[in-house]
């Protein structure tokens, strides 16, 4: 039997229309221009959102958006892009809204805009010999810039113990919640015991390191793990230790190695965490007489920032 040609167009409209409407149940997602999910007020501080609706018919003028907290960020526009404008440093969520579809997208506001890697040491910037004064650092008992032994370049921090533990403390200029502390350190077996300590936390918090080396972590009353709940780090030669914190969750792990060869050693554990964050390191060769053990490449990283796209 021969079909009207108007019959044919119309099944085959039909036939498209249910192809498209059998792809997937309607959703509502919301996306950003470039995948950014930061605002720098010192900067670009808007960013336009888009939200793209599958599955049903949309009218523009019908999609509601909204903001967490208005003091914070102000949408501007309506449809399906708007623009949002950082008022104040903090958190807030935009949310779009179409009939029974919503999504939700979260942006981070900054005064200024955070430098992820924020401290970074190698050494190669002292002359060799007695530490000169520089802003953030204090040095204390004996401990010298050595050239010709360097981890990561020519020189490094010696630190050798005598009557007085050889110490270097950093501060880093601003407050962490979420970060990396790394070194390479260098500390031969019979040493002693090397500490390494995160300042800002309430009680003392970070490793310590014992004669033969046993990796141990210090609790939240800032007491001293045993041996065996870390195990034994290789320092005989350059290695590079690490702490990752969480102020706002009060823990912290450890790793060893770099790159492919990062590795957990331990944790998370606990650790009572600073009112404000963490703010700077204390690194101390508190072991036994006449031992020298080495640090270079100290290395700090916010965590807070990492994965923000500006």
């Amino acid at each position: 039997m021969r079909r009207n040609p108007l019959f044919l167009t119309v099944l085959l409209a039909l036939a498209l229309v249910w192809a498209g409407c059998s792809s997937g149940p309607p959703s509502l997602s919301i996306s950003a221009k470039n995948g950014r999910n930061g605002l720098a007020l010192d900067a670009a501080n808007t960013v336009e959102l888009t939200a793209v609706i599958k599955g049903v018919e949309v009218n523009p003028d019908e999609i509601v958006w909204s903001v967490s907290d208005p003091l914070l960020a102000e949408i501007t526009g309506s449809g399906r892009s708007v623009t949002v404008t950082g008022l104040k440093a903090g958190e807030v969520v935009v949310s779009a809204v179409y009939g029974d579809l919503e999504d939700a997208y979260k942006l981070y506001i900054f005064d200024t805009k955070p430098v992820k890697e924020v401290f970074r040491e190698d050494f190669e910037g002292f002359d060799a010999g007695t530490p000169s004064a520089k802003a953030g650092y204090s040095f204390s008992g004996n401990t010298v810039i050595a050239a010709g032994e360097g981890g990561q370049g020519e020189k490094a921090l010696k630190l050798t113990k005598t009557g007085e533990n050889a110490q270097l403390r950093v501060e880093f200029g601003q407050a962490l919640t979420k970060g990396s502390v790394s070194m390479l350190v260098k500390k031969p077996n019979g040493t002693g015991s090397f500490n390494v300590s995160l300042v800002g936390a309430d009680q003392r918090a970070g490793f310590q390191m014992t004669n033969n080396n046993g990796l141990r972590y210090r609790t939240t009353e800032g007491t001293v793990s045993g041996d065996t709940q870390l195990g034994t780090v290789d320092t005989n030669n350059w290695l590079r230790l690490e702490i990752v914190f969480d102020n706002d969750a009060g823990t912290y792990s450890f790793y060893q190695g770099e790159g492919n060869g990062r590795v957990l050693v331990g944790g998370p554990v606990p650790y009572s965490r600073g009112a404000e964050g963490i703010t700077g390191v204390e690194i101390q060769h508190a072991g036994n007489e006449g031992q020298v053990i080495l640090v270079d490449d100290i290395a700090v990283v916010d965590l807070a920032a990492q994965g923000i796209v500006f």
